[in-house]
């Protein structure tokens, strides 16, 4: 067994075990090629686990893959098909040494050469392709090489890593065509995982932790070893001050703090939305969330509630709902992030927060609002207390609970403040 950097393996043998089961298996038993979803923040590192799995780990893990071969291919970086040609025969010479021909053969014929030198020795081919969205986002040509290798026999398989959340038609067409029929989405680790990986970076760097602080890392990282080992590089330096201080204070490091928002921004625009959505509204159903948020463990379905995979994330999302625009505009309708503002409230609600929008920053007078809620009854039923229910039901479901975008003044009525 080669010699391998233990401090990049996953954990546990459980969670190794789990990893093989859900990226391993659908290649291995499978006869068709598999599609894996990670988040974007830490992936690279599953990746190497992949290859490194793959090829040393296979008596460990109980996979039979002695015979198989494990290419891995990153996309990024590569704009053309002769380029995509070229690294993969690049990359398989690397593996085959003995299958180099000649400078004057284009790195095609190069490539299906090797590859059926191999396939005829019954050997396994598994192709990684890394940043595999790349293959739609930049030219339709890139799929080329794919749907060539892909027709020379049944021991060239391949796993497609994504790390964008929703395939568009264009990618579902690739994989109808390489007959893929496997998605995974990579799970983090168990809170037990995490106390293991834990106690090995604590032996790796000399750090003399708590028990309590152990169990705060593990708690506050959420499964996210990256994170997780931010943590720890705040925490060592000065371990008393940590176990005092806030989830809010542990947010605002800055090795926190940067893998926070790269986070966030690895995320689409409607997971944004979504998570402000969570965040702000309690009675959101987990029925209205796309898979991705979900199986990766971003959000967490407890007892039917739904929460953050870390207090620390929960908190970011707090600032930037605090400092971003809510409202987007498009044509007539109004939406709060990706999320149409008809459908967030009631319909007296809804006609409330239209005169206040109507009238963004200027004030809207008390007397107005009750005319729109009673209609021609509105002096008989006028009632300061029901109107300032409705808007504390109003900024309650955007967020605003500082009364920031719909400010009172004393006397006069409100005014909806935007940017």
């Amino acid at each position: 067994m080669a010699n391998v950097n233990l401090r990049d393996l996953p954990a546990t043998k459980d969670y190794m075990k789990a990893f093989a089961n859900q990226v391993f298996q659908p290649i291995i038993n499978g006869e068709s090629n598999a599609v894996i979803t990670i988040p974007k923040f830490g992936a690279n590192s599953f990746i190497k686990y992949i290859i490194r799995f793959a090829e040393e780990f296979d008596e460990d893990l109980k996979v039979k893959i002695e015979e198989s071969t494990w290419i891995r291919l990153e996309l990024s970086g590569i704009t053309t098909e002769d380029e995509l040609w070229k690294y993969i025969y690049n990359e398989l010479i690397r593996k085959f040494p003995e299958g180099e021909t000649s400078s004057s053969i284009k790195a095609m014929a190069g490539v299906l050469s090797i590859i059926e030198d191999q396939v005829n020795r019954d050997r396994n081919l598994v192709f990684v392709f890394n940043s595999a969205e790349l293959l739609i986002d930049n030219k339709k040509e890139l799929a080329a090489p794919i749907y060539t290798i892909s027709t020379l026999a049944g021991f060239v398989k391949f796993l497609l890593v994504f790390y964008k959340e929703e395939l568009g038609d264009q990618l579902l067409d690739l994989l109808s065509k390489l007959r893929v029929n496997q998605h995974v989405y990579l799970e983090m680790r168990s809170s037990q995982d995490m106390k293991i990986l834990i106690e090995k970076e604590e032996r790796w760097y000399g750090y003399k932790l708590s028990e309590n602080v152990k169990v705060k890392v593990a708690e506050l990282s959420g499964g996210f070893a990256s994170l997780c080992r931010g943590i720890l590089s705040f925490a060592n330096t000065d371990l008393s001050k940590f176990e005092k201080a806030s989830p809010e204070a542990i947010a605002s490091n800055s090795s926190v703090s940067i893998w926070l928002l790269s986070t966030y921004n690895s995320l689409s625009d409607r997971s944004k939305g979504l998570l402000m959505q969570i965040l702000i509204n309690k009675k959101f159903k987990k029925a209205d969330l796309p898979n991705y948020l979900v199986k990766t463990g971003i959000i967490k379905d407890t007892d039917g509630k739904l929460t953050f995979f870390s207090p620390l994330f929960e908190h970011f999302l707090r600032e930037v709902n605090k400092n971003e625009e809510k409202f987007v505009v498009k044509g007539s309708r109004v939406f709060l992030y990706d999320m149409p503002i008809r459908k967030i409230f009631s319909k007296q609600e809804y006609q409330v927060f239209e005169q206040l929008w109507k009238s963004k920053n200027r004030i809207v007078a008390r007397d107005r609002l009750s005319k729109i809620m009673w209609g021609k009854n509105w002096k008989e039923k006028y009632s300061d207390w029901a109107i300032d229910r409705v808007v504390h039901k109003i900024r309650n479901k955007i967020g605003d609970s500082e009364k920031e975008i719909i400010q009172t003044l004393k006397g006069k009525g409100f005014k909806l403040v935007t940017k």
